[in-house]
């Protein structure tokens, strides 16, 4: 799932992983709108990962900034 992310009047691609969503309650049905669900109910959590990730410059290839699953398992998105 993508979301955008800014850095005063900069827009900032980010996204997270369906692995990464899922994980965070594995018993939910694998649909796009409970994909959705998933990542509004944690939107906080994302979003700080991310915000700690872009801070490190810690870029995919493409340039976007994209939470993992890993990054969820690890402390705030430290891995």
């Amino acid at each position: 799932m993508r979301f955008n992310a800014t850095d005063g009047s900069l827009l900032v691609p980010c996204g997270v992983s369906k692995n990464a969503l899922l994980a965070l309650d594995p018993e939910l049905p694998r649909e796009a709108r409970i994909i959705a669900r998933l990542y509004e109910r944690n939107r906080q959590r994302i979003e700080a990962i991310a915000d700690k990730k872009y801070q490190a410059r810690r870029l995919e290839k493409s340039g976007m900034v994209i939470v993992h699953l890993s990054d969820l398992q690890s402390k705030a998105g430290d891995s």
